[in-house]
């Protein structure tokens, strides 16, 4: 397991809960942000409490804000020869440039992977992206999103600070197309290692 988390108060936290369960040997921490893969640094907007910071776009000011060291999920994937089973996004927002980083090492794992997307769509607007870029990134990477119950309907985008599962779509392409209009998000608890 690799275990990002670019917010310094976090990851001290992070590594505390690895050494306090015993699980150095199978969880890795990694002081980095996850993006696509298009700038080695960000900057990050330290939130209130650990756990909550997100990455500032563009132009954005925040008193709390800090350059963070940035990796895609397929550069890092790569540089280690990996191939995921499960990958957990949590990005406060910045899943769009996540799933875009991470195109070739979701091929790549097929259908054996399993993908979850936690989905923060009021900062979206910020970022300049809508739940529109998100369904045509999962329509680019032939993936459905699906609540975990497997259902979809028409408001799984629009449901704030929830998870998706994004399985391969077994029809492929025309699966991906025929349910982009339920390319929406799902409940999943965020476990605290």
């Amino acid at each position: 397991v690799f275990a990002f988390e670019p917010d310094p108060e976090a990851y001290a936290g992070l590594q505390k809960h690895i050494v306090r369960n015993a699980v150095a040997d199978r969880v890795t921490a990694v002081p980095a942000a996850v993006a696509d893969g298009r700038a080695s640094t960000l900057r990050l907007a330290l939130g209130e409490s650990s756990g909550i910071s997100r990455l500032l776009p563009p132009g954005e000011t925040h008193a709390a804000a800090r350059e963070v060291s940035v990796v895609s999920i397929d550069q890092f994937c790569a540089d280690r020869g990996l191939t995921p089973h499960v990958i957990k996004i949590d990005v406060e927002g910045a899943e769009l440039a996540v799933l875009g980083g991470a195109r070739a090492t979701i091929a790549a794992a097929g259908p054996g992977l399993y993908l979850f997307v936690e989905m923060h769509a009021h900062l979206w607007p910020a970022l300049g992206i809508s739940a529109d870029d998100l369904r045509r990134e999962c329509e680019a990477q032939h993936l459905v999103a699906e609540r975990l119950d497997g259902s979809r309907d028409a408001n799984l985008w629009q449901t704030e600070g929830v998870c998706l599962r994004l399985r391969p779509a077994e029809g492929g392409l025309a699966e991906a197309l025929a349910n982009a209009g339920a390319c929406r998000a799902v409940a999943l608890a965020k476990a605290e290692i």
